[in-house]
């Protein structure tokens, strides 16, 4: 089956582009995304209610700037190279630390509480960004800071969505330590909390790692969909009652939601558009 990508770069003709021209452009580009083995002329033309020869006529000009290509023999169009090529720049550009810092601040704002992002780099989970609260009894938790997989909020909301295979390679590498009376200490423990992290949707640790300490933490996903990190905030529990609580894991979740969709994630349907950082 051979491909046929034009070798022509030139300037789109200039029969009259108009914002319906590109709204029409951009919706066949999207209807090409959906047909993973290709589609045809009059299958394009029904589904975007647009004649044929319009369908034609942009396939041509798409086809000359390589964002479309067409199969030979079954004259068929797929998306072509110049759609990989922009999306390669865009994921390049979308760095998961470059992407959190204004959403950790916003949520620092929010919850006037630390809040920070946790990336897992080789085989461990790292703090790599942080927003620090102002008040005067808070956590310390500092950047390049390793949190433990069966004790910290944050390392669970990326464990948990490892496959099961990586969750026990990871877990065999940490001695499972008891920081507080409360730490889980047995491996049946540790993926009981992890079997909840993924049931609920964020992790919440209370005196675990810390005495008297609350966080709460959920999932970044990147655009395949894979966990990588993970967005927390840690309170004194002196200053989280029950309501406020649950107040605060939305508030997490959304950052974590919002985060997500930047980096380019569409599994979960964000409200808010793919690129737009907080105000």
């Amino acid at each position: 089956m051979g491909i046929h990508v034009s070798n022509i770069r030139n300037p789109i003709p200039s029969y009259g582009i108009s914002m319906e021209t590109i709204g029409r452009t951009l919706r066949l580009l999207r209807s090409l995304s959906e047909h993973s083995s290709g589609v045809g002329i009059k299958e394009l033309s029904e589904h975007l209610g647009i004649p044929p020869s319009t369908v034609h006529r942009l396939l041509q000009v798409l086809m000359e700037h390589h964002f479309v290509s067409k199969e030979d023999d079954t004259r068929r169009y797929h998306l072509g190279p110049e759609v990989l090529e922009l999306a390669r720049v865009y994921l390049q550009s979308r760095d998961v630390v470059a992407v959190a810092r204004p959403y950790l601040a916003r949520l620092r704002v929010q919850t006037g509480e630390t809040a920070f992002l946790t990336a897992l780099v080789g085989s461990s989970a790292i703090c790599v960004a942080i927003e620090e609260s102002a008040r005067p009894l808070r956590l310390f938790i500092e950047v390049g800071q390793r949190m433990p997989y069966h004790a910290a909020a944050s390392a669970r909301a990326i464990l948990a969505f490892q496959p099961q295979e990586e969750i026990e390679r990871l877990l065999a590498k940490e001695p499972l330590q008891p920081y507080t009376d409360l730490t889980p200490t047995t491996l049946a423990d540790v993926r009981g909390k992890l079997a909840t992290v993924r049931a609920d949707g964020y992790a919440i640790c209370e005196s675990e790692l810390d005495e008297m300490v609350t966080a709460l933490a959920t999932p970044v996903r990147d655009a395949a969909g894979r966990v990588q990190a993970s967005v927390t905030v840690v309170v004194p529990t002196i200053r989280l009652p029950a309501a406020d609580q649950r107040a605060l894991v939305g508030l997490v979740r959304e950052a974590g939601a919002r985060m997500s969709a930047t980096l380019g994630y569409r599994g979960d349907r964000t409200r808010h558009p793919a690129g737009a950082a907080p105000a």
